[in-house]
């Protein structure tokens, strides 16, 4: 069968006395032929499982050699640059506005100011695309993105103080050779700070961004690229991550490993319903019941992200600790008093939930005690939220 090109304008075909190679759109991974389709502009056209595009419109960065052999093959994120497209059909691009220039003339308001708005979200962005690839190296703690973020330190007090996440994504193992730095990528790196096994290939990225208390400020500080780190191994990394910061200026006052499953007040009225209503299979879930809206009250507690929420959404003040106190006190007692196989809950083997909401209630309070006294950081209000897995979670999408 002959092959041509799919592109608008191109009539390349396939010879085999020409060094042009075709490529199939990649139908497996919709974001990438989203990008595809993007690029070659082709107005209420969609291709079929016979369209190709020739070589001739990628650039020499989106291949790689393949392991073991001289042959290049296209990258699976690689996306079609190179077109003859007419003027009329070019997109027009538009220069942005100097926002740091504007910025400077405005300094008025007590929240982050326009310029360091700009400065952080760039350098999240220029970052984003590098954290889950494995085929860079390890963010290194004496990179310059280290000395920008001393010197933000500097000027805005509020990123002193932050909270840090931890989380892992899968990534596809894969070695590949890096023509850049004449060396495979791909392995297990976790930038010299404890020793691993180089031969083994990464399967996940472990992440470690960090969220200030005040404001709106969110940055990864750094990632290492391993394969199903222990308890152990991953301590070290919080720990080397921890001095790290401290060294710019930066105190992490919380460590955020893994959320936890919400009980929701819905299925605690739906159950409340049918017992009422006479169902059989639902008659005696009182103490489930019970059991739901205590925690989910508690959740909501230590997930409360509006300023202006009331009830257990509030956020924390400081003429609510009291409150706040109270409702986790008297939690911690109803906790106490659950037993599993007539073993008292905290004594029994699946004492892991009660014990972390136990530690972590009381954290959250103390933390939020220890934020008010702060003077120069003036916190009036605490939301729980900053601590929680959602904005790693939110990173990763």
């Amino acid at each position: 069968m002959a092959m041509y090109c799919s592109a608008y304008g191109c009539t390349n075909e396939h010879d085999k006395g020409k060094n042009i190679r075709f490529h199939g759109f990649p139908f497996n991974r919709p974001p990438i032929i989203a990008l595809w389709l993007a690029a070659i502009r082709r107005v209420e056209w969609k291709p079929s499982k016979y369209s190709k595009l020739c070589s001739a419109h990628f650039v020499e960065s989106d291949y790689q050699n393949r392991p073991n052999s001289l042959l290049k093959i296209l990258r699976d994120d690689a996306v079609p640059s190179i077109f003859n497209i007419p003027e009329h059909l070019q997109k027009k691009s538009f220069s942005r506005k100097n926002l740091k220039r504007l910025a400077e003339d405005d300094r008025s308001g007590s929240s982050m100011s326009s310029e360091s708005k700009v400065v952080d979200s760039r350098r999240c962005a220029e970052k984003q695309s590098n954290y889950v690839d494995t085929e860079v190296s390890p963010v290194k703690f004496d990179s310059p993105e280290k000395h920008i973020l001393q010197q933000e330190c500097r000027k805005y007090v509020h990123i002193k103080y932050c909270a840090l996440i931890v989380d892992a994504i899968s990534i596809r193992k894969q070695i590949i050779w890096d023509d850049s730095q004449g060396k495979f990528q791909g392995y297990c790196d976790l930038g010299g700070i404890p020793t691993v096994n180089s031969e083994d290939a990464a399967s996940e990225a472990l992440m470690f961004p960090i969220v200030a208390y005040k404001n709106n400020f969110k940055c990864p500080t750094a990632y290492f690229l391993t394969n199903k780190t222990n308890a152990t191994l991953q301590a070290q990394l919080i720990d080397c991550c921890i001095r790290k910061l401290f060294e710019i200026g930066i105190t992490v006052h919380s460590i955020t490993c893994d959320g936890t499953a919400v009980l929701s007040s819905g299925v605690a009225i739906a159950l409340d319903y049918l017992r009422v209503s006479g169902s059989a299979d639902f008659q005696g879930s009182d103490a489930t019941i019970e059991f739901i809206r205590k925690l989910d009250r508690i959740f909501d507690i230590l997930n409360a992200r509006n300023p202006f929420g009331k009830g257990f959404k509030a956020p924390i003040k400081p003429n609510s600790i009291e409150y706040f106190k109270e409702v986790f006190k008297e939690t911690t007692e109803y906790l106490k008093t659950l037993t599993v196989d007539n073993v008292p809950v905290f004594h029994s083997l699946r004492k892991t939930f009660a014990l972390g909401l136990s530690v972590a209630m009381d954290s959250m309070l103390h933390l939020a005690c220890y934020l008010f006294q702060l003077e120069d950081l003036n916190l009036r209000y605490f939301l729980s939220y900053k601590c929680s897995q959602d904005h790693l979670e939110l990173f990763f999408s």
